[in-house]
């Protein structure tokens, strides 16, 4: 995970970006683009890039999209 190995854990990031833990999980796991909404804040961590970031998040939609997709198939 790309914010966990820049801050440490998630919690750590989490503060960088002034939200509670679990509205960064629902992000991760439901809606990676809301990390995005962050980015300001998550830029001010120097070792964070930009086009990385979006990498990052770009990947987290398409996972959950595949398994969204997959999990689709499973109940039909």
């Amino acid at each position: 995970m790309y914010l966990q190995h820049h801050f440490g854990s998630l919690t750590a990031c989490a503060a960088v970006m002034q939200i509670s833990r679990q509205t960064l999980h629902n992000y991760l796991t439901k809606d990676p683009a809301g990390v995005l909404q962050h980015t300001s804040r998550l830029m001010k961590n120097d070792r964070i890039i930009l086009q990385e970031l979006i990498r990052a998040v770009v990947n987290s939609e398409n996972q959950n999209h595949d398994e969204s997709r997959d999990n689709r198939h499973q109940t039909t």
